[in-house]
């Protein structure tokens, strides 16, 4: 029970940390066309939305992003 409690805990801080991480560099203020926005968060994934329209934009945001979040875990 208390193996399950922590990775729980531990969990729950990586993704409030991914969500900060992502929204505070991804903004217009960076130069991003748009701000980012998480939009769900689990066990192994988190889903951003970068605000832009095409799929190339979208897919070279999502590599950069995982690349940066990366770095910090």
């Amino acid at each position: 029970m208390q193996i399950s409690s922590s990775v729980t805990s531990y969990w729950r801080q990586m993704l409030e940390l991914t969500r900060t991480l992502v929204t505070e560099k991804f903004t217009t203020l960076n130069g991003y066309p748009a701000n980012a926005n998480v939009l769900y968060g689990d066990t192994d994934s988190v889903m951003v939305s970068f605000g832009v329209k095409s799929i190339e934009e979208t897919i070279a945001l999502g590599k950069e992003g995982a690349a940066y979040i990366s770095s910090f875990f």
